[in-house]
C-alpha cells in the first residue's frame, strides 16, 4: 500500500467524531491464546512468517517459522516475557497486536544472534536472499536464465532449511532467552563491548577485502556500502552474491567469526525492518513522542484504498484534544480481523493518528501574544 500525505481542502461534508470512529483495543489474549494466534497468523500471512524467520516466505519458511515458535513456546522466560508484554500493550486489532509483538521479538533477536556460535550463524547467512548460491560454480551465474537462478536459490534454501530447521529452532530459542536478559537490561559494559566489537569487525572487514582480488574486493565493498550501487541484471546480482557469500563464509582472517556474526545479524535485522508498516511523514511544528504513526496492519492486509480526511484540534498548551474524521471514501468501508471482529477502516486509521499526535507536542500558536487553540486538516490517500 502506498500512502501519500497532503494538506486537505476545506471540507464541508459529513463529520464523524473521534468518539464514533475510535477503535477500542481488542481484548488482550493470555499467553496460551496468543501463542496460538501467532502460529495461525504465521501460517496465513507471508509478512508475519518472514518476521519470524527473516527469510523469504514460502512453505519451507513456514515450517521453519513454526519450528522456531514451538521451541520458543517451551521456554518459560519467553512465555513470561510475552505475558508481561501483553499486560502492558494493547492494540485495536489482533493483527496489530501480532505485528507489535514481532517488533518486540526482533529487538530481542538482535541480541540473540550475538550469542550464537559460528557454525549456526554461517548456516543462517547461507539461507538469506541470494546467499544460497554459495557452493555453486561461479560461471553458472552467467549461463543460467533468471528463472533458473531463482529456482536454484529456492531449491538450495529449501535444502538448508530441511537439513537444519529443527536444530536451528532449538538453538534460536535458547539464544533468544539469553538475548532477552541483554535486551531488557543492557549495561554500560555491554555498550562499551559493542563499540570495541564494531571496531574489530571493521578491521576484520578491511583485512578480508585486502585478501581478495581487486575486482572482488570492490564488489564486497559496494555491497556493504551505504546506498551501494544495485545490480542491473540477475546475472550480475548472482555473481555479486557468489563473491560476497564465499568471501564471508570462507573468511579466515583474524576476527572472521566476529565478522560473520555481524554481517549475518545485520542482514536479518534488515529483513525484519523491511516488514514494518510504512511510517508517515511528520508534520511541521510537531515534536513526536515515542509513538509512531503507521498504517494499521489490517488496512494493509485487506488492501484498503481511497481517501480519508481528518481534522486535528490542538489546545493552548500544544496538546492534541481531538482527532476527527471529516470525510472518508475508503474501500472496503469495513475490514474484518482474523478473529471475526469488524472495524470501520477510517476509524482504525484515525485511532492510529490520534495515538501518534497525543504522544507528542505541538509548538503553541500565539494570537496577539497569547497561546491559542488551533486546528488543521490533513488528507491521506491510500493506493
Amino acid at each position: 500500500m502506498n500512502l501519500r500525505l497532503r494538506p486537505a481542502r476545506l471540507l464541508a461534508s459529513f463529520f464523524l467524531s473521534m468518539t464514533a470512529l475510535a477503535a477500542s483495543a481488542a481484548a488482550t489474549p493470555d499467553t496460551g491464546q496468543f501463542l496460538q494466534i501467532l502460529e495461525k497468523q504465521v501460517g496465513s500471512d507471508g509478512n508475519d512468517q518472514s518476521s519470524v524467520t527473516g527469510l523469504i516466505a514460502d512453505a519451507h519458511g513456514q515450517q521453519f517459522a513454526s519450528a522456531i515458535l514451538a521451541r520458543l513456546a517451551e521456554q518459560k522466560a519467553y512465555r513470561d516475557d510475552m505475558q508481561a508484554w501483553l499486560s502492558a500493550n494493547a492494540e485495536p486489532t489482533q493483527e496489530d497486536l501480532v505485528r507489535s509483538w514481532l517488533k518486540h521479538y526482533h529487538r530481542t533477536m538482535f541480541y540473540s544472534h550475538e550469542v550464537m556460535d559460528d557454525q549456526d550463524m554461517s548456516v543462517l547467512f547461507r539461507m538469506g536472499t541470494m546467499n544460497p548460491v554459495y557452493g555453486t560454480p561461479r560461471q553458472g551465474c552467467q549461463t543460467r536464465s533468471e528463472a533458473e537462478t531463482h529456482a536454484l536459490l529456492d531449491d538450495r534454501r529449501h535444502a538448508l532449511i530441511e537439513e537444519h530447521k529443527d536444530r536451528l529452532a532449538r538453538v534460536i530459542a535458547a539464544a533468544y532467552v539469553r538475548g532477552l536478559a541483554n535486551s531488557n537490561a543492557p549495561s554500560e559494559d555491554d555498550k562499551s563491548a559493542s563499540k570495541i566489537r564494531s571496531s574489530r569487525v571493521m578491521a576484520a572487514f578491511q583485512r578480508l577485502s585486502a585478501s581478495l582480488p581487486a575486482a572482488d574486493a570492490a564488489i564486497l565493498a559496494n555491497h556493504y556500502a551505504y546506498k551501494g550501487r544495485l545490480a542491473t541484471s540477475m546475472q550480475e546480482a548472482c555473481d555479486n552474491a557468489w563473491v560476497i557469500s564465499h568471501a564471508i563464509v570462507d573468511a579466515k582472517v583474524s576476527d572472521a567469526v566476529l565478522l560473520r556474526n555481524s554481517v549475518t545479524q545485520s542482514a536479518y535485522a534488515g529483513q525484519f525492518e523491511s516488514r514494518e508498516p510504512v511510517t508517515l511523514q511528520r508534520v511541521s511544528g510537531f515534536t513526536s513522542g515515542k509513538a509512531m504513526v503507521t498504517v494499521p496492519t489490517l488496512l494493509t492486509m485487506r488492501q484498503v484504498v481511497g481517501t480519508v480526511s481528518l481534522t486535528v484540534t490542538v489546545d493552548q498548551a500544544g496538546k492534541v484534544s481531538e482527532v476527527a474524521v471529516t470525510r472518508s471514501n475508503l474501500v472496503p468501508e469495513r475490514v474484518t480481523s482474523a478473529n471475526g471482529e469488524s472495524f470501520e477502516a477510517a476509524g482504525l486509521f484515525q485511532a492510529a493518528l490520534a495515538k501518534y499526535y497525543r504522544a507528542g507536542q505541538f509548538a503553541p500558536r500565539l494570537v496577539d501574544g497569547a497561546a491559542a487553540p488551533f486546528s488543521f486538516s490533513q488528507e491521506f490517500n491510500f493506493k
